[in-house]
């Protein structure tokens, strides 16, 4: 299955120890969810709009091309 997502809003949130990355979007089928890109416990969390589930991927690795 894929699926496309518009980003609707984002924020950078360093606060106490955090580096992560929360962006507001929404699916090409128009369902809207939070998504954490969550640098220090490496994973990309997937909330619904109504809170009711979150899906959770782990970031095995990444890289850059500097």
């Amino acid at each position: 299955m894929t699926s496309a997502y518009i980003i609707k809003s984002s924020e950078h949130d360093e606060e106490e120890g955090r580096d992560q990355y929360i962006y507001m979007i929404v699916s090409d089928v128009g369902n809207k969810y939070m998504m954490i890109l969550d640098f220090i416990n490496d994973n990309i969390r997937f909330i619904s709009n109504d809170l009711s589930y979150m899906v959770k991927h782990r970031i095995k690795a990444s890289w850059t091309d500097d």
